[in-house]
């Protein structure tokens, strides 16, 4: 069963009872231009000094690890330092599936390497599949 709003027609309530009285209330996400939204957005987290812990999809670290040999953060560094003076092949990325996140660590310089490498990505998972992209070809 649905509870709206009187006034605005609104859903504000489930209410479902077959496996036990159960409420569940529904809330309103707020515009992007609310002055109350707060977007929190994890990236490059810094987990030990040096070190910079990033999570990718599991389809890109393995494909990651096939095209290397290995997601250790000196094998990934050689990898990045290689992409980023090789010449720039444009990468038309599909937006990542929803699936389960792995993580992976860099070096800082390394992290740092390839944020600046592909400067259009918007994510973590967008630089993996860029630099990806880039050692296939």
């Amino acid at each position: 069963m649905w509870i709206y709003e009187n006034g605005t027609g609104r859903k504000r309530y489930s209410v479902t009872t077959v496996a036990g009285a159960k409420i569940q209330p529904y809330f309103d996400v707020p515009p992007p231009n609310d002055q109350n939204l707060y977007v929190f957005r994890v990236q490059g987290e810094e987990i030990s000094p040096g070190i910079i812990r990033i999570w990718i999809g599991t389809s890109t670290a393995r494909e990651l690890e096939y095209l290397v040999g290995s997601l250790t953060p000196e094998r990934l560094m050689e990898v990045i330092a290689s992409a980023a003076s090789s010449p720039d092949a444009s990468a038309n990325v599909a937006s990542p599936t929803r699936e389960q996140a792995v993580a992976i660590k860099l070096i800082s310089d390394s992290y740092r390497l390839l944020v600046a490498t592909f400067p259009g990505a918007v994510s973590d998972e967008h630089l993996a599949q860029l630099l990806v992209e880039r050692l296939r070809k």
